[in-house]
């Protein structure tokens, strides 16, 4: 028992669809050319503030290290060489502090004493930036500056660890 179908029944029951509208084209920003990439790392940069996780800030507070003023701003220019260089996961050696950086979100991820640091293998960093002031009586002890010849960052690092 098969029912044949009237192709003239079915036409006329059937409405051909209108095309679909296409969505309009977003228009052209001549005053801002900016993609939201651009955007965003322009925005990061111009606040250009290091900021800390929760877990930084509990390692910070748990081992007693505080970053004056002075340290702050040097830890902030090495994440900007550190991202000026490619770097994604960096270290930062200041005086009183090792610290992780996650450079392209400018975020501090963990914090050690210097002690810690000289006893522990950093991993799943690809730079490492010292950024330690250097002593004022560092060229009365050996007569240069490190540009010169004297000691370097992590002469002195090492000379500290080894003393103690």
């Amino acid at each position: 028992m098969t029912n044949p179908i009237d192709p003239t029944r079915v036409r006329a029951s059937v409405q051909p669809r209108a095309p679909a509208a296409k969505p309009a084209a977003p228009l052209p920003n001549t005053a801002n050319p900016s993609t939201f990439g651009q955007v965003l790392k322009q925005q990061m940069t111009a606040s250009g503030a290091v900021r800390f996780s929760a877990h930084a800030l509990q390692r910070l507070e748990s081992r007693k290290i505080q970053l004056d003023p002075s340290e702050l701003a040097r830890l902030e220019t090495a994440v900007q060489a550190a991202a000026d260089k490619g770097g994604r996961e960096c270290l930062v050696l200041l005086d009183s502090a090792a610290l992780v950086v996650n450079v392209r979100n400018r975020t501090v991820i963990t914090a050690m004493t210097t002690d810690e640091a000289g006893q522990t293998v950093v991993t799943n960093i690809d730079s490492a930036v010292l950024a330690q002031s250097a002593p004022a009586s560092e060229t009365e002890t050996n007569g240069l500056a490190p540009e010169r010849g004297g000691l370097g960052a992590a002469e002195r690092l090492t000379r500290r660890h080894s003393m103690e």
